[in-house]
C-alpha cells in the first residue's frame, strides 16, 4: 500500500504510478499526486565561453526530457490517481503542478507490454473504497474537515483586500477564529533537519488509511488458500 498527497512528486509519483501499473500495490490518499514528469537541466551560460575563470552570467534551466508511465501516460500534470482517496486539508493546501504557471499539458504515448500481477485487483480496490467511503460519511471529525476545506478553497480564490482597516481587521480576525493556518503549518513538511526521523502522526485521517490497510490485509488473508 502506498500513500501519496499532492505533496507526492517526481520520483515519488513515479514509483506509485509503477507499482499501479503492474497491480502491486493499492495507492490512497488525495485524490492525485503533484504532477511533475518532466526533467530539468541546468547550464550555467559563463561554462559556455571557454574562459578560466567561467564569467558569472547566471545559468538557464531547460526542460528537457519527460516521463511516461508503461500505460502510456505521463505523469505531468494530471499525477497518478489515488485508488481510494482519503479527504485531507493537503490537497487543498498544496499546489499542483496543473496550476503553475507554464506547466506542460498532459499527454500520452504508445503503451508497451508489461506484466499485470494483479495482486491488487479492480474488484478488491471497489470492496475497499466503499468500506472507506462508508466510514468516512459516517465520521464527524470528516464532516467537519470538509467545512475546513471549503473555506480553505475560499481563502484561495480571494483576489482582493479590503482597503478599509477596520474590514481588514475583521476578515483576520475570522481568519484566526478558525485556526486553520496552524493545521496547514502542520501539514507542511519539515525543513528544519534532515535527519529527523519520520513518524506518522496520530490523526483522524491517518487513522484512515490504516483502517483501509487493515481492511486489505484481511482481505488478503482471506483470500490466501
Amino acid at each position: 500500500m502506498v500513500l501519496v498527497s499532492r505533496f507526492s512528486a517526481s520520483a515519488s509519483e513515479i514509483l506509485a504510478g509503477a507499482m499501479q501499473d503492474y497491480g502491486r500495490a493499492l495507492v490512497v490518499g488525495d485524490p492525485a499526486t503533484h504532477g511533475k514528469g518532466s526533467v530539468q537541466s541546468v547550464i550555467d551560460l559563463g561554462a559556455q565561453l571557454g574562459n578560466d575563470p567561467p564569467p558569472k552570467l547566471g545559468a538557464l534551466k531547460l526542460t528537457i526530457q519527460q516521463f511516461y508511465r508503461v500505460n502510456g501516460e505521463s505523469t505531468q500534470s494530471q499525477g497518478v490517481a489515488s485508488d481510494i482517496v482519503v479527504p485531507s486539508l493537503t490537497e487543498v493546501v498544496a499546489t499542483a503542478e496543473k496550476d503553475m504557471e507554464h506547466a506542460l499539458a498532459f499527454d500520452k504515448v504508445k503503451s508497451v507490454e508489461h506484466d499485470r500481477l494483479d495482486r491488487v485487483s479492480e474488484a478488491l480496490k471497489a470492496r475497499l473504497r466503499e468500506r472507506s467511503e462508508k466510514r468516512v460519511k459516517a465520521s464527524a471529525d470528516f464532516a467537519r474537515l470538509a467545512k475546513e476545506v471549503e473555506i480553505l478553497k475560499a481563502r484561495k480564490a480571494r483576489k482582493t483586500v479590503p482597503l478599509s482597516e477596520k474590514e481588514l481587521k475583521e476578515q483576520l480576525a475570522k481568519d484566526k477564529e478558525d485556526k486553520l493556518d496552524e493545521k496547514v503549518k502542520e501539514l507542511l513538511p519539515d525543513q528544519s533537519s534532515s535527519e529527523t526521523a519520520y513518524k506518522l502522526k496520530r490523526n483522524f485521517v491517518n487513522a484512515e488509511m490504516l483502517k483501509v490497510m487493515e481492511d486489505f490485509l484481511l482481505e488478503k488473508k482471506s483470500a490466501t488458500p
